[in-house]
């Protein structure tokens, strides 16, 4: 997307044609206007009835890093995702590894073993 051209930019510019002798007189200038308003005026009304172009990237006022999208995902959060759980059937349930129920031979909270 070309750079958006500032009205200091225009002055700056303006500024360099008139100081370099190569500024237009105003009625050519007002001429050219003209032809571009009667010949573009129903593409300029269909731009701006389109509405904005589509921004790509992040935000201006965006601090962190910014990642390249060729494939335009759009962002999920981890909370939105809802994944298919499949209950398992004919598991079987072991207790093979599980602690001793016997909790005296383990020490609890603030107990010191020796």
């Amino acid at each position: 997307m070309p750079k958006n051209i500032t009205t200091s930019d225009l002055r700056k510019e303006a500024q360099k044609l008139i100081e370099s002798g190569k500024m237009p007189h105003l009625d050519q200038l007002l001429g050219a206007v003209s032809y571009a308003r009667q010949n573009y005026a129903h593409r300029i009304k269909a731009a701006q009835a389109s509405g904005p172009e589509p921004e790509e990237g992040a935000p201006t006022n965006f601090g962190g890093p910014v990642f390249p999208n060729p494939q335009h995902v759009k962002p999920v959060l981890d909370t939105d995702i809802h994944p298919e759980t499949v209950t398992p059937v004919g598991a079987k349930f072991s207790i093979d590894n599980a602690q001793p129920t016997d909790t005296k031979s383990f020490p609890g909270p603030g107990e010191v073993t020796r």
